[in-house]
């Protein structure tokens, strides 16, 4: 099924017309259009028309548009709008039809898909205004009539406020609505340069009712009576034409003050009504007032259905006549093939229908009108003509054969409408109604969902359906996989699901058995820690997603293979998948959902590894670019704060880690779940013991671990046993300690599990040194240092730093794996060890911004602490690979006229100096830093900033020329973070020969800066693009391509002033350096006129 099709049968008669507005039936509004709005034709980004029904709304924007013969595009709002993905789809459509030669390629392609997600649809839209700003040379009005009908569905306002506040120059737009617009567009709440037209308004004024009735009613009044017309209406509209219509058929004087039926402004409904029974319905001949009343209970009028449900084959002329007769009637089409009843006159008919047509005649019209729509393929109304009838036994196998389809294509939306208003006692004695009541609920309220899973299946296994009933196992496994967290309940479905899945996976739809697949895989990673089964069904349904080009499905096989290899412990290989998903992040075929999981698998692979830094930056991105109503529905949020306390364990910041434990333990009602709940405890446990609050952390572990016995999964349930057990060695319960973590270490060989045996080793050794057991704690480093080397883990969850630094000292002594746990001891804990195991912190050295040299963090010596000579000499071994240089090396740079005899007791003295400048501002002895050795002069024990920003940097090309640039980014990221704000003094350390050394690491900065800004430009991260391009600016304000960039960025997200300040400070900047104007206005233009690469 191709989904354009499907979606273009969907779009109503009447989504692109105008009013049908002739010259001789209606007034036309001079003031308003020639003085009010036309004063400002083309000049506003939006025209705001809120006025109450029957005011003219519409006519008044047809009549503006006309009059300035401007060009444009009339959208007409219905309730299938509140499916974002049609609603964008149709305004393509539109706008293809409007604009001559207009195209959106890409944007059609994707249209073209089945699975466009609702809630990513932003990225569609900023497709769509690409291609629309590439085309529009002149300007172009977009009109949105009655926005009312969307108020209520966040979706439709998220997109149509962002189209708005990203529009190009050349599109504007007339909003409106009969209520205040709850839309959320920047332009229309801070913008000046908006119009708003009200009530007031657009009330008649006494000369055009005047001209009203002596123009277009053909009946001229006096003065007076204008004046009691107007009096009697407060000028709205509709008032002084239902007057004038029950006028025109009194015999009395037409306005007398005596008039029976008075019109205010705000005249109420039951009025409204009575009014139409008395004055209008009175007038239409007898035998039509039946038609009238079985048209008014369709939404709009086809003739063709009409004829089928009155039995007149001219009922489309009768229509007309109506029509010209001013009967509250009007068409959607030039060609008058569909009609439909002003709103309040369809009220008053379908008011009178319940009351004057029986049951069957109702439900006859319903049926007629559904069977019409079916027949057209368009199955949403159908269904909703059949919900009106109360057929639901249609309705059950029209979504038996259809629903996957309808869910494929996005349309949650309509059908939580449409099954929300079923009666529970009705809906559930029907199991695909149930079922896919229970599908619609999952994303939004995915509690909902689980009784209805739970009843679709019984209905399911009673009815010998095994096709509804593997659907609902997959979900229901789905749902405990992603919402409760019940990984026992969970695998208690797998064995049913398999063998349907087996049995019937020939007959299955193709998203049938993508999903299901999906599912198992998920299952039996989770549930079961059966992993070679869970590899096998989530690379089925990956290849077969793959092989049909289903985005979704794609996605959601590359998070589950990624998560399965990284419990396989072959972190390796989830990196690949993650490098094959990441284009994903940006494709609006694949739902925000999927989205989400796969940064979730982001965050995950980088608290395992330990990279702290990348891990916050992209738990930051998740944040950032995916619904926080989302999040919260699932497990995303509260493995947010588990993973994040994880780290700050690992930098030792125990406080902060209680603290965000707490929070994340009340951050949604999925945290709350036992399999949540009893992370938060188990880590709750351990931080508290390591705080020294032995008392409440037990009662945390004792917690943790009856509450991992009703969630179960046996990953995390040999987790919380080692943990619990670390937690015990803490508190000196070390029998209940060593139970525990034999009991952990036994579950995590069985899995097997590397990483949980590495943890397991650690938290052993621990113990076995708290306890004296030395030779055991030796064996038991021995294999976490093996398992670390092994397997490349750099970090392992419940990493602490003081009881590291013991334990890694302890290697050191015993001589075990020495030079890999020193090098663990330098990336992780920031210090070294020396040849009897006693660590030493490292040297940091900061020179990308203000000098500084740091213990632990703590600045100790500055720029100012130190001769020109002693700065020269550090510049010197700064820039030098390795930090070694050569003697003679050196006295050449500093002393070039010098002899050698000389300039060697010069660099003597100068050594000695400096080594007395550390040994009175650092904490350990000088020599640990800067040594002699070999002519060689070495400056040991250091972390240099801008090393490290040389090793990320090169590292992220490096990644780049792989293209698996979600590593890139991260390393790039990384790199960036290490230079200080501009705002800080720079370092006068480097000069002469060592500067040219730092404008390397200065234009490295800049070409990293510009390669990371354009792949977050590309990933839609625009904001992320514009800060980091901004900062790199600063240090590098003649850098074209940052220049280029940023502009580029700044028109993008439509903040133009920004643009023009960039470009002026960019004209002064080149005119400070010298350049000559034809220089400069070349350059400018170069910049104005290019692309981002």
């Amino acid at each position: 099924m191709v989904l354009s099709a499907a979606r273009h049968q969907e779009h109503s008669s009447n989504k692109f017309y105008p009013p049908q507005v002739g010259a001789e039936t209606t007034l036309f509004r001079s003031d308003l259009v020639t003085q009010i709005l036309g004063e400002s034709a083309c000049n506003c980004k939006a025209i705001v028309i809120e006025a109450q029904a029957g005011q003219g709304k519409s006519t008044l924007a047809l009549q503006f548009l006309q009059h300035f013969t401007l060009r444009f595009s009339w959208y007409q709002i219905g309730p299938e709008d509140g499916e974002p993905a049609l609603m964008l789809s149709s305004l393509l459509k539109n706008l293809e039809q409007k604009l001559p030669g207009f195209s959106s390629p890409r944007l059609t392609r994707i249209m073209g898909q089945e699975e466009i997600d609702s809630l990513d649809i932003i990225h569609c839209a900023n497709i769509l205004l690409t291609d629309l700003d590439r085309y529009l040379v002149d300007d172009l009005y977009i009109i949105f009539d009655d926005l009312h009908l969307g108020e209520h569905v966040p979706l439709f306002n998220a997109l149509l406020s962002h189209i708005i506040d990203t529009s190009p120059p050349r599109l504007h737009f007339i909003l409106i609505s009969r209520r205040p617009l709850l839309l959320t567009a920047k332009t229309l709440r801070y913008g000046t340069n908006t119009i708003s037209l009200g009530n007031q308004n657009l009330s008649f004024a006494l000369k055009e009712v005047e001209e009203l009735f002596a123009t277009i009613l053909d009946r001229p009044i006096s003065r007076l009576d204008a004046q009691r017309i107007r009096k009697q209406t407060s000028g709205w509209i509709m008032g002084i034409l239902l007057a004038a219509h029950a006028a025109a058929h009194q015999n009395s004087a037409m306005f007398s003050e005596k008039i029976g039926t008075k019109m205010p402004a705000d005249l109420s409904a039951q009025q409204i009504v009575q009014y139409f029974r008395n004055e209008i319905l009175a007038h239409v001949p007898e035998d039509l007032h039946f038609t009238l009343m079985q048209l008014s209970l369709l939404d709009t009028i086809p003739v063709e259905l009409a004829a089928l449900i009155t039995g007149n084959a001219t009922i489309g002329a009768t229509l007309t006549d109506l029509m010209l007769d001013n009967f509250f009637i009007y068409p959607l089409d030039e060609r008058q093939t569909t009609f439909r009843f002003h709103h309040l006159f369809q009220e008053f008919l379908q008011e009178q229908a319940a009351r004057e047509l029986d049951k069957k005649t109702i439900r006859s019209v319903y049926r007629a009108a559904a069977a019409y729509f079916l027949e057209k393929k368009s199955i949403v109304r159908a269904l909703f003509y059949f919900r009106e009838e109360e057929n639901y036994a249609v309705m059950e196998d029209i979504l038996r054969r259809e629903g996957l389809n309808l869910i494929a294509k996005n349309r949650i939306v309509t059908l939580l409408t449409l099954l929300q208003t079923i009666p529970e006692k009705k809906l559930l004695h029907y199991p695909w109604l149930t079922f896919f009541a229970a599908i619609v609920h999952s994303d939004s309220t995915p509690k909902k969902a689980f009784p209805l899973l739970e009843s679709a299946r019984t209905l399911f296994v009673e009815a010998g359906d095994e096709t509804g009933e593997i659907l609902a196992l997959a979900h229901l496994a789905f749902f405990h996989f992603v919402v409760s967290g019940l990984y026992n309940d969970g695998a208690l479905l797998l064995e049913r699901t398999e063998e349907l899945f087996i049995k019937n996976r020939d007959s299955l739809p193709l998203q049938a058995r993508i999903l299901i697949a999906r599912n198992l895989g998920a299952g039996f990673a989770f549930f079961l820690f059966s992993l070679p089964k869970a590899r096998t069904y989530a690379q089925f349904s990956r290849e077969l997603a793959e092989q049909h080009n289903i985005h979704n499905g794609i996605a959601a096989g590359r998070f589950i293979c990624g998560y399965i290899e990284t419990l396989s412990d072959n972190d390796h290989a989830c990196l690949q998948e993650i490098e094959l998903a990441a284009h994903l992040l940006q494709d609006p075929l694949v739902g925000v959902a999927n989205k989400l999981t796969l940064r979730v698998l982001h965050i995950n692979i980088l608290c395992k590894t330990g990279d702290l830094i990348a891990f916050n930056h992209q738990l930051h991105l998740l944040r950032a670019y995916i619904d926080s109503l989302l999040i919260e529905q699932t497990l995303a949020a509260p493995f947010g704060y588990v993973w994040g306390s994880i780290g700050l364990i690992q930098a030792g910041k125990f406080k902060h880690a209680e603290h965000m434990l707490h929070r994340g333990m009340k951050v949604s009602t999925t945290a709350r779940s036992p399999h949540m709940r009893s992370q938060f405890c188990q880590w709750l446990s351990y931080v508290m013991a390591l705080a020294g609050n032995h008392e409440a952390a037990q009662q945390a572990a004792a917690e943790a671990l009856k509450l991992r016995e009703v969630a179960g999964g046996p990953f995390y349930t040999a987790l919380c046993c080692i943990i619990c057990g670390a937690t015990f060695t803490e508190t000196g319960e070390y029998n209940k300690a060593e139970k525990l973590l034999q009991k952990g270490l036994k579950r995590a060989k069985q899995l097997p599990s590397a990483y949980l045996q590495t943890i397991a080793a650690w938290q052993m050794a621990r113990l076995c040194n708290r306890t004296g057991r030395q030779e055991e704690t030796l064996a038991e480093l021995t294999t976490g240092l093996e398992l670390m080397q092994q397997y490349s883990f750099s970090c392992f969850w419940g990493w602490e730093p003081q009881a590291m630094r013991e334990l890694l000292g302890l290697a050191m002594r015993h001589d075990i794996q020495p030079q890999f746990a020193q090098a663990l001891a330098r990336q992780q804990l920031g210090v070294v060890y020396d040849e009897k195991g006693r660590w030493l912190p490292l040297l940091e050295i900061s020179i990308l911004g203000t000098f500084a040299v740091k213990i632990e963090g703590k600045t100790v010596l500055t720029i100012d602490d130190l001769t020109p000579a002693q700065r020269n000499l550090m510049a010197l071994l700064l820039s030098e690979k390795n930090q070694q240089m050569n003697q003679e090396k050196i006295q050449l740079a500093l002393w070039p006229e010098s002899p050698p005899d000389k300039t060697r007791t010069k660099l003597d003295t100068l050594v000695t100096r400096l080594r007395k400048v550390f040994e009175q501002k650092l904490p350990c002895r000088a020599a640990t830093y800067l040594t002699m050795r070999k002519s060689m002069l070495c400056l040991n024990n250091c972390r240099v900033d801008g090393i490290e920003f040389l090793a990320l940097a090169n590292e992220g090309l490096r990644h780049v020329r792989m293209e698996n640039f979600w590593q890139a980014g991260n390393s790039f990221f990384k790199a960036l973070q290490l230079w200080e704000p501009v705002s800080s003094a720079t370092t006068d350390l480097f000069s002469g020969e060592t500067a040219a050394w730092y404008d390397h690491l200065l234009n490295l900065m800049a070409q990293i800066a510009h390669r990371y800004g354009v792949l977050l430009t590309e990933s839609d991260c625009t904001d992320e693009a514009i800060e980091i391009t901004e900062k790199a600016l600063q240090r590098c304000p003649m850098d074209d391509h940052l220049i280029t960039l940023l502009y580029a960025l700044y028109l993008r997200s439509g903040n133009m002033l920004k643009a023009k300040k960039l470009m002026q400070q960019y004209r002064q900047t080149l005119r400070d350096q010298g350049y000559t104007q034809d220089e400069i206005d070349e350059l400018l233009f170069r910049v104005a006129t290019s692309t981002t690469e």
